[in-house]
């Protein structure tokens, strides 16, 4: 059964980001990560707001970012298992594209919790993100 929870699953007519109104679209936490130099967070970060929503399998999603989802006890996926039972939308995962031939793994900017909800729901749910590619 393939869940059907994301803002963009019925894919708008027009596709651009849905990021621009929602709260989290600053990824203060992306920049706090420390993943990358604060310059570059903030390029993909401008990146990922003009970014066209993608649907793809959850189990694909975690498979190019080699991660185990978090387990069905955590709080936060609880909320969203939750959510996703009573059929309300969820906003779309930001993701920045690996790199094959630098060995470099898909990176989950923001939406683990999300993503590991609609995992445990069903491993084949389609999950609405928005991609950008790896800084060279």
């Amino acid at each position: 059964m393939r869940a059907n929870t994301w803002r963009s699953a019925a894919r708008p007519s027009s596709r651009r980001s849905p990021l621009k109104s929602v709260h989290w679209a600053d990824l203060s936490a992306f920049r706090r990560s420390r993943l990358t130099p604060a310059k570059t967070a903030e390029v993909l970060a401008a990146k990922l707001r003009k970014a066209e929503v993608e649907i793809h399998p959850a189990k694909n999603i975690i498979r190019a970012a080699r991660i185990t989802p978090l387990p069905k006890s955590n709080a936060k996926v609880k909320r969203d298992l939750g959510k996703i039972a009573q059929g309300k939308k969820l906003p779309p995962i930001l993701l920045v594209r690996g790199d094959a031939g630098r060995d470099l793994p898909l990176i989950v900017a923001d939406g683990m919790h999300r993503l590991s909800a609609a995992w445990h729901r069903d491993e084949s749910a389609d999950v609405a993100c928005c991609i950008v590619d790896r800084p060279r």
